[in-house]
């Protein structure tokens, strides 16, 4: 009872069950008796306080490979591993069920498919199919795949668009199978792979390419036949769109025969002797490229660039003799619009991409896409596989703690010992600013192997991960010994992935790995304030961003005020325009002086916008021993849900706020019976 009442922190309620247990250890091949205590913790108003608070938004649909069923282990991320051996006891190609697949039936529609994590401009995919002797007929079960790109992740996928045609007789004939989608890409998150028919559906890799802008920070060379009036040729890559040219953001060149720029001139149909002005790029290396993006001039002489041909290949020298020429030339039709799209017909493989064979030639910025392999793909991962414990198994949603129902990973493991810093992670694909970590540990035995595990957020996806933000301390004996295992990221890192590690020579198993999202609140729609002491202290300064505590400087509120008095109890308030569950306030204090008028600040959450904001429900108070920082953070005990988040401060002090922030939370996550537990040995 002592521990527990540690746990609580000296609250006054504690409500406590204990039971004595025991179970076997099938790994240690021992029998380990221990008392199990489950407890919770009330504030005095009943109100759950212990286990740790539920920080940010439960990450439900984490990016990755799934599929309908699963036969032999043969998992969903098999086809996205990087092996095209198309050999299945390579262990590189997936398979749905069920067991009688082996007699060529299988269930009808069987699918599989990948979430990106975000929209994804999608122009090819390849399959590539089986390819062993053992089952010589096996790369007919493609025939009838249909291959689908959209933001429809249910079964038929029919909401999203098709690449390319049906799988067919003619199409298997070949290994890899390449399908071209629309030219030149559909937008979408998901990648969906189904059969159409009764079949048991196997793939051995899957390669996606998306359509990509390139980064001109990258690019080489630039260059261009005439620069006029230093309009250099640097600016039609400067990610500067304006069309104005005076305005600096375009390239231009001498134009033939004019001696100004007027909006009625009038243009050549060639330049004299046939010469034409030209620009071009160097990309560095060769790329594919399936599209242009030409901003015209938008002040005068959009007519200018009427006749103008992309061309695209490996000769940088004018007339690009050799270079492909990109979709059509320019025309008048296309200028009707800024800025003007060139697609390519198919997409071109070169290093230098040139616009010219028009008489004046003015380049307000160059966009150019190619078509690149998507080589990091969302995925989790881990350092071995030990008995079918797949990576993925840590994010299939089920939190269930017994290894022989097929829910936790594992790394290789002998006699309980396992290889040198065993790892798992999650990659995002995209960056996520993290809140939180759930970890789900067995509950059959060995939960003990977690101890000293490190978890971390970053770029680093190279084990040791120490590139990486750790959140939290180390896992102890202690923590172990409640499940779920939740370890707050206080500092909110940003990364594409999230890792475990153990720093030992131990096994790694884990049952469930829930993210948590910190979401910032971006959308206030006013502020409100009880009075305002003078113009540049109204109530929106706490909602502007700039976190600046100098009051001089523009940044902060001020309720009215004489003398370091003002009415009496002073709010403020901030309206979130909808119902918003929160986790997390943050109170920027004033750092000139007078930070300790904050103290006894009440802050809410809620549908109330009437002081004292009684209906609304309590976050935190500011308390003196807070004073010291002006960066306050109040994590409320639950996530609470409302439309106004208030700051009401009791007495005749003078209110100020330099800034709010707050976190969007999840109210969805809670413990069992809202019971924490814990194992005593």
């Amino acid at each position: 009872m002592h521990v527990v009442t540690h746990l609580c922190q000296g609250l006054t309620f504690c409500e406590v069950h204990a039971t004595d247990s025991v179970f076997g250890d099938n790994c240690a091949h021992v029998t380990k008796k221990y008392l199990e205590v489950i407890y919770r913790c009330y504030n005095e108003d009943r109100s759950f306080v212990r286990g740790s608070p539920l920080e940010g938004v439960l990450l439900k649909n984490l990016p990755g490979a799934s599929q309908s069923s699963t036969l032999y282990h043969a998992t969903a991320d098999r086809a996205i591993d990087g092996k095209t051996s198309g050999v299945f006891n390579d262990y590189t190609c997936t398979h749905t069920g069920p067991s009688n697949c082996k007699y060529w039936r299988g269930p009808v529609g069987p699918w599989w498919k990948i979430n990106l994590g975000t929209q994804k401009h999608i122009s090819k995919i390849v399959i590539y199919n089986r390819n062993d002797n053992e089952c010589f007929r096996c790369a007919m079960r493609l025939v009838g795949v249909e291959v689908r790109v959209g933001d429809d992740n249910v079964p038929p996928f029919k909401g999203n668009q098709q690449c390319g045609d049906t799988i067919g007789n003619d199409a298997v004939a070949s290994n890899p199978i390449e399908l071209i989608c629309q030219n030149p890409a559909v937008v979408g998150q998901y990648v969906t792979v189904r059969h159409t028919g009764q079949h048991c559906l196997t793939l051995c890799e899957v390669q996606i390419y998306e359509l990509v802008q390139l980064n001109p920070k990258l690019f080489g060379e630039v260059s261009q036949s005439t620069v006029l009036r230093a309009a250099d040729p640097e600016r039609a890559i400067d990610g500067n769109t304006n069309g104005i040219l005076e305005e600096y953001s375009c390239a231009d060149s001498y134009c033939y025969e004019l001696d100004y720029h007027e909006p009625d001139e009038v243009i050549p149909d060639k330049p004299p002797d046939g010469v034409y002005q030209w620009w071009y790029v160097d990309l560095r290396t060769q790329k594919n490229i399936s599209k242009v993006v030409l901003y015209n001039r938008e002040d005068c002489c959009a007519r200018r660039l009427v006749g103008a041909k992309i061309l695209v290949g490996d000769n940088h020298k004018s007339p690009f003799t050799g270079n492909r020429q990109c979709g059509a030339a320019v025309t008048s039709s296309m200028i009707a619009s800024n800025p003007v799209e060139v697609i390519c017909n198919k997409p071109i493989t070169g290093r230098y991409v040139s616009v010219s064979e028009i008489a004046c030639l003015t380049l307000c910025e160059v966009q150019i896409y190619a078509v690149q392999f998507m080589t990091n793909l969302p995925r989790a991962l881990q350092s071995s596989i030990f008995h079918g414990g797949t990576a993925v198994r840590a994010i299939d949603g089920n939190t269930n703690g017994k290894f022989t129902e097929n829910s936790c990973t594992h790394t290789s493991c002998e006699n309980g010992k396992g290889e040198p810093g065993p790892w798992w992670y999650f990659n995002f694909g995209i960056q996520k600013r993290i809140s939180k970590i759930v970890l789900y540990n067995r509950e059959d035995c060995c939960d003990k192997r977690l101890v000293g595990a490190e978890i971390r957020v970053g770029n680093d996806n190279t084990p040791p991960f120490t590139g990486n933000q750790q959140c939290g301390d180390s896992l102890t004996n202690a923590i172990i010994g409640l499940n779920p295992i939740e370890v707050i990221c206080d500092t909110r890192p940003i990364g594409q992935y999230v890792s475990v590690r153990l720093p030992g020579n131990e096994c790694l198993s884990l049952c469930e790995v829930q993210i948590y999202e910190a979401v910032p609140v971006t959308h206030f729609i006013g502020a409100k304030q009880s009075s305002t002491l003078r113009p540049g202290r109204d109530a929106t300064k706490a909602i502007d961003g700039n976190k600046n505590g100098i009051m001089d400087k523009n940044s902060c509120t001020h309720t009215g005020c004489v003398n370091g008095e003002g009415p009496q109890d002073p709010w403020w308030y901030a309206d979130l325009g909808r119902q918003t569950f929160i986790s997390k306030i943050v109170l920027y204090n004033r750092e000139d002086c007078c930070g300790e008028r904050l103290i006894g600040a009440d802050i809410r959450v809620g549908n109330d916008n009437v002081s004292p904001f009684t209906g609304n429900s309590k976050c935190g108070t500011v308390t003196s021993s807070m004073i010291g920082s002006n960066r306050i953070v109040f994590v409320c005990n639950k996530p609470i849900r409302g439309h106004y988040i208030t700051v009401r401060l009791p007495g005749t002090m003078c209110l100020s706020i330099c800034e709010i922030e707050a976190e969007e939370g999840d109210f969805a996550r809670q413990k069992t019976d809202d019971y924490e537990r814990i194992h005593y040995y």
